[in-house]
């Protein structure tokens, strides 16, 4: 406070005023643009042998955000893409499902492939399996497009304990 008197009576002294620059009610501190989105894989071990019950309601609300692009995991030596729930069983899609290729003639068209060439890269028919048979080390996918969404995203997995056990907790430090 001293220093900040002897720096008005300067100021006076020169005719010029007092600096506002450094005050952050005259000039708060702006959060800069994000230059890209952020997309956040969060890595997860929830039980030893089995996915630990405790856990099982927290992913599922987890999977209803809308920063959630679903979960990674599987069943063993089995991998799975999780999309979202039925009841107390996740929905999958298989990456692994044998389909017809596309002919050389397809693919090599100009514009957008034909909807029988889409067909073949993807997985058209989801599946549930029980939460139960589930393997424990998964991955949650969040796609945030701003600080906006990563500051809900935060309050919304500081919310996961009404559920259950929280599976992650988020730090400010």
């Amino acid at each position: 406070a001293a220093a900040a008197a002897a720096a008005g009576k300067d100021a006076a002294r020169s005719g010029s005023k007092p600096s506002s620059d450094h005050d952050p009610l005259l000039n708060p501190v702006r959060e800069p643009a994000w230059a890209s989105e952020l997309f956040l894989l969060v890595p997860l071990r929830l039980g030893l042998n089995q996915l630990n019950f405790e856990y099982v309601q927290p992913l599922i609300e987890a999977l209803k955000f809308p920063q959630c692009v679903g979960m990674i995991g599987g069943r063993p030596a089995h991998s799975l893409y999780f999309v979202g729930s039925q009841g107390q069983d996740f929905v999958f899609l298989d990456p692994h499902t044998v389909q017809s290729a596309a002919s050389d003639a397809e693919c090599a068209r100009e514009f957008f492939p034909t909807q029988n060439v889409v067909d073949t890269y993807h997985c058209s028919t989801p599946r549930v399996v029980p939460a139960a048979s589930v393997d424990p080390s998964l991955a949650l996918g969040f796609f945030c497009r701003g600080p906006h969404d990563l500051e809900d995203l935060v309050r919304r997995l500081g919310e996961l304990g009404k559920f259950g056990t929280p599976f992650m907790s988020v730090s400010s430090d």
